[in-house]
């Protein structure tokens, strides 16, 4: 269904006489809103199927069908059923019809010659009522959205308190670094990565998500302006969106791996000593975000205190 235009409101006009329509948005025209026009009942029908109205402007005397037939039919749809409806007619000006009008579910009844003056101010208080409605519906699927999102956060902070609990149990390297780099991996829906462990000479490759695309060993000084050396040096977090982007850093050094998305996060010791790096790749369409990198950091400080348990 065709919403607002250019955050504009749509008004609905049907009369089976041009002229009528054009004399309703001549008198309208000031108004920040799209008109959309229809000579029958049968089109102005057709009109609400694809499009949402704020408001319908509808002759009461139309041939085939009238505008108190036509509103029967607004009701019974569920799109519909709420649309303001102002009826307009020059013919049925009496009491008994205004009543047959309001009954059949119009908002209010305007006879012609019509008063310039009260169809504008009638129709801007319908407007804004629209206008505030849609707010509020926008209001409550924001609303709705972060309490998604707060649910997701808190079912991975508990995740992460289960892995982080796990950790406790270990007292081999080999085994710590394999388990603990495959629940980050999955905790972060990652495609690959590595956990490097420092040496007095360079990175030493503890365990992989995606065996043969790391090297075994990588030297110290690393590389000049590598994501490793970033992560390493600056003792934080690293995110990249999209690598194939990012013009400031270089292959950490290996090469042929293109991962569209990259999260590097380093293990530290008490005294904040470099004890390892974690890279996490991702080659899905959705990159790493921040809270990856947020949810990321709990889990690696935890796990530096279990490494260096084990070191003990």
């Amino acid at each position: 269904m065709n919403q607002m235009k250019d955050g504009k409101p749509k008004i609905l006009i049907v009369d089976d006489r041009p002229e009528n329509i054009l004399a309703l948005e001549h008198v309208l025209k000031d108004l920040n809103v799209d008109f959309v026009s229809a000579e029958s009942g049968n089109e102005g029908l057709a009109k609400t199927i694809k499009n949402e109205f704020a408001l319908a402007l509808i002759d009461v005397q139309m041939p085939e069908m009238d505008g108190f037939e036509m509103v029967d039919i607004l009701r019974l749809q569920k799109q519909t059923k709420y649309l303001p409806v102002i009826f307009v007619s020059a013919i049925y000006r009496d009491e008994i019809h205004q009543i047959k009008g309001i009954e059949s579910g119009a908002v209010d009844f305007i006879p012609k010659p019509i008063i310039p003056q009260v169809l504008v101010g009638k129709v801007i208080i319908f407007i804004d009522m629209y206008l505030q409605r849609n707010k509020l519906e926008e209001q409550k699927e924001h609303l709705h959205t972060v309490n998604q999102e707060l649910r997701t956060v808190n079912q991975r902070l508990h995740d992460t308190v289960n892995v982080t609990k796990e950790l406790q149990g270990f007292d081999n390297i080999s085994l710590f670094g394999k388990f603990l780099l495959e629940r980050l991996g999955r905790q972060m829906k990652a495609g690959g990565g590595s956990l490097y462990l420092c040496e007095e000479k360079g990175l030493r490759l503890n365990s992989s998500l995606d065996p043969g695309h790391a090297p075994d060993f990588i030297d110290f000084p690393l590389k000049e302006k590598s994501i490793l050396a970033r992560a390493f040096f600056t003792q934080k977090p690293q995110l990249i969106t999209d690598i194939n982007q990012e013009v400031t850093v270089n292959s950490s050094g290996w090469e042929g791996y293109k991962s569209r998305s990259l999260l590097v996060l380093p293990l530290l010791s008490e005294d904040n000593t470099t004890l390892g790096v974690i890279t996490l790749h991702q080659r899905e369409e959705s990159p790493f975000i921040d809270l990856d990198k947020k949810i990321g950091s709990i889990l690696v400080s935890f796990s530096a205190e279990a490494l260096r348990a084990i070191h003990s």
